[in-house]
């Protein structure tokens, strides 16, 4: 699987082509960035496969932001995507190392047209998965298991801290182990701090979990963890939690266990 950060400076522009290219079973969007300096943190933070970056974005504009993400994380790809068709600007930016230049069309799906030959290309494989249909399968069966995986990491990270052992320091054994997928090592931080903006809010994750159950019903595939998991997200809307990433299960497993959690104003 492909993990992809969008970064671009408009919410809607990155939500829109976050939402056309999880439509393909083998890539996964790990993150969105606001501006060029946080693209580069998070980079270094999540060291994506790809990194689809606008050229034009505040605090640090996206040639100086790709020139940094080459440097620091030499293995990230980058996508520069940009409405000017400037032939000197395509130049300085397959100059500072980026994999290639597309044209940014104010249509999100025509822009993820243009990249989508380009992700195909540097994947180390692109799954056809079946007929019509099951890739959306293959989606839903691929974000019920990030989920899971999420609230085993919570429990882990509370069984150790009310045995004494720090948050921090429980977070940063379990990252760093046996345990940690690429999904625990990007989002088991959130458990001490969570995005400013939900990469994947609790409404979302619940729907691909409500068609996950549907489908186990369906299939006679039996689904315990996922009921477990989504019941705890259902707990986190009526809590006021549910505008948070889905991380946020972990705080409802912590106000069972008695620990106290401060998410701006929320314990």
């Amino acid at each position: 699987m492909i993990r992809i950060l969008v970064a671009d400076n408009h919410a809607i522009m990155r939500r829109g082509l976050r939402g056309l290219l999880e439509t393909h079973a083998d890539w996964h969007v790990c993150g969105e960035a606001g501006n060029g300096r946080e693209a580069v943190e998070m980079t270094m933070r999540l060291a994506p496969e790809v990194v689809v970056l606008d050229l034009t974005m505040p605090e640090l504009h996206g040639l100086d932001a790709a020139k940094a993400i080459r440097a620091a994380v030499p293995a990230t790809e980058v996508l520069i995507f940009t409405m000017h068709e400037s032939e000197e600007l395509i130049r300085a930016a397959l100059a500072s190392g980026v994999r290639a230049v597309v044209v940014k069309s104010r249509e999100g799906r025509e822009t993820f047209e243009r990249i989508r030959p380009i992700l195909e290309d540097i994947g180390p494989t692109v799954t056809h998965v079946g007929p019509n249909g099951q890739a959306a399968l293959m989606k839903i069966a691929t974000n019920l298991g990030l989920a899971v995986q999420m609230l085993a990491f919570s429990e882990a990270v509370l069984l150790a801290e009310k045995g004494g052992i720090a948050r921090e320091t429980a977070v940063r054994v379990l990252t760093s182990s046996a345990i940690a997928s690429p999904m625990v090592k990007y989002r088991g931080p959130f458990v001490l701090e969570q995005p400013e903006e939900p990469w994947f809010d609790v409404g979302m994750m619940q729907k691909d979990m409500r068609l996950a159950l549907e489908a186990g019903r369906r299939l006679d595939v039996p689904l315990p963890t996922t009921a477990a998991t989504n019941e705890l997200l259902t707990a986190a809307r009526a809590m006021g939690l549910g505008s948070y990433d889905f991380a946020i299960v972990f705080d409802v497993l912590a106000a069972m266990a008695g620990v106290s959690v401060s998410r701006d104003g929320h314990a």
